[in-house]
């Protein structure tokens, strides 16, 4: 879970942050003949709640979920907008607000149930939702109900098709990070000199000198974020958990035997073993953010889509011991698969009216930011000249009735998302936009891999992964000794396999989408 929130707090554009921990991305694959439906097309149904078609969405959260009457608050709000300023009146949203555990676990059983369903999450599970054949394609409305909002996205459309057809309509997001070693500025300042420090292995050898100094203290988290690191020196692009490609090469390989990855873990070795990050490593509980926010760690790498200036004040507004905090950045990633992403459930009584809906979604600023804010008056106020949300007096983020700014990550335009205190600024949207616009894109852009024909090999592979991966990306075994092994294991398990699968199914892509 610990990683699973670095993942998604690093891909929000608004005052998440990026760990990059995590490869948690179709891990699994479970083939089920329950639902084959969602190759063919589905008659609408009629509306049902009289003539008004009642759309019903799942809309996953990280942190906690608010409670069943903050929901209804907030699912008020927006049908009364819906009817009353659109004038629409054939359909309604009803929201249904879950935990990210819950979303991951739940909602998959209750599709294979055939719970009624309209909007489901396909972010990082869309490749099992379509073999499981839990979402039906968007193809026939692409053009008409979800015009609108594919032309806002179209440049991250192509991560959302599989076996021919567009199963789900991805978020414009912050899909490009700069990493960032963030530092508490007063233990710094006249100390070690951060003055043109520009890449991970500079920062490590400042992070080394002020080990010398401050001997009890460690200025690093976690290290598993380097084999990521380093894999932008050379472009290592994962394709799927365990398989990658390298530069401009469209041949598949392992990526855990890439440099890159071996590089990143022999490091993660070296800083464990001098001390220079959190001493509990894998078996702590607590996020990388957490640590420093509490001062257990002094420092962290961090990848994010904000300015510098945002994630210093960002830090230092929610450290816990009155420090403030100071950032250099060392490198920026490659452009990266659109992972969060809406779709139709197969069980939707009226996909059309569904569509309809994700497009107003995808669209409208005020229907969007409802979904993440709440309602005026109750979850937030505007300031006086109405360019920035405040929570209301004696409320907080943490303590309002209604705030799912995070599950706005997966929803979308982020571009239209109101500037909160402390969240994401204009400023930090323009250079989203930069981020995303000055990124190198792997050739493998918008390929998804389908795990159907290598189900078995993926599950075998998974178990192994779940060995290894952590201990040696978090500096706990010696990867001279784990490694090989780690490799053996996987080639035991079938990761040849799913390499092969994988290259065919590329080679096929690459031909169709030259």
């Amino acid at each position: 879970m610990k990683k699973m929130l670095a993942l998604l707090l690093a891909l929000c554009v608004m005052m998440s942050m990026v760990a990059c921990s995590s490869n948690n991305t179709d891990n699994g694959s479970q083939s089920s003949s329950a639902n084959q439906s969602s190759e063919s097309s589905k008659t609408d149904a009629s509306g049902s709640t009289g003539d008004v078609y009642s759309v019903k969405m799942v809309m996953p959260y990280i942190l906690t979920a608010p409670g069943e009457a903050a929901v209804q608050q907030t699912e008020d709000t927006f049908n009364d907008y819906l009817k009353n300023t659109l004038g629409i009146t054939d359909m309604r949203l009803e929201l249904s607000v879950v935990t990210w555990a819950d979303e991951q676990t739940q909602t998959p059983m209750d599709l294979a149930a055939k719970t009624s369903y309209d909007i489901v999450s396909a972010s990082f599970v869309l490749s099992n939702y379509v073999e499981n054949g839990y979402l039906l394609p968007l193809d026939d409305y692409l053009d008409n109900e979800l015009k609108d909002a594919v032309e806002r996205v179209e440049d991250f459309m192509i991560c959302a098709k599989l076996r021919g057809h567009y199963y789900a309509l991805p978020s414009w997001s912050g899909q490009v990070i700069d990493w960032k070693f963030i530092y508490n500025k007063e233990m710094v300042d006249g100390v070690v000199d951060m003055e043109g420090v520009d890449t991970i292995d500079e920062v490590l050898a400042k992070v080394e000198e002020l080990k010398e100094i401050y001997p009890d203290e460690h200025f690093l988290a976690y290290p598993n974020q380097l084999p990521a690191i380093y894999g932008m020196e050379d472009h290592t692009n994962l394709i799927g958990s365990y398989t990658a490609t390298v530069g401009e090469s469209t041949t598949i390989v392992n990526y855990f035997e890439t440099e890159a990855f071996k590089k990143g873990c022999e490091k993660a070795f070296e800083v464990k073993n001098k001390g220079l990050c959190d001493p509990e490593g894998v078996t702590n509980t607590f996020g990388h953010d957490a640590l420093v926010y509490s001062g257990s760690a002094k420092g962290v790498l961090m990848g994010h889509s904000l300015t510098n200036d945002s994630v210093e004040e960002m830090f230092t507004n929610n450290c816990e011991y009155g420090a403030t905090f100071d950032s250099v950045t060392f490198g920026t990633s490659d452009m990266v698969n659109a992972r969060f992403m809406y779709g139709i459930a197969y069980t939707s009584e009226n996909p059309t009216m569904a569509a309809r809906m994700l497009n107003l979604i995808w669209t409208d600023e005020f229907l969007f930011n409802t979904l993440g804010f709440g309602t005026e008056g109750i979850d937030y106020v505007w300031n006086e000249d109405h360019t920035m949300l405040l929570y209301p007096e004696g409320l907080g983020q943490m303590t309002v009735p209604y705030n799912c700014i995070y599950a706005l990550a997966g929803l979308g335009d982020q571009r239209m998302l109101w500037y909160a205190t402390g969240g994401t600024s204009p400023v930090d949207m323009e250079y989203i936009e930069k981020l995303n616009e000055e990124a190198w894109f792997p050739p493998t852009y918008g390929f998804t891999p389908d795990n159907a024909n290598v189900a078995t090999q993926i599950a075998a592979v998974s178990n192994v992964y779940n060995q290894y991966y952590d201990v040696l990306t978090y500096g706990e075994v010696d990867p001279a000794e784990y490694l090989p092994i780690f490799l053996q294991e996987l080639k035991t398990a079938g990761i040849d396999d799913i390499i092969a699968e994988y290259q065919s199914q590329l080679d096929e892509w690459l031909a169709e989408n030259k």
